[in-house]
């Protein structure tokens, strides 16, 4: 579950990353 975790906060991270670019 832990490494999941924090595969997932990494793609949301990543997302995150891409509006912030796009704005």
């Amino acid at each position: 579950m832990g490494l999941m975790n924090m595969n997932v906060l990494s793609n949301v991270k990543s997302l995150l990353l891409q509006r912030c670019g796009m704005k």
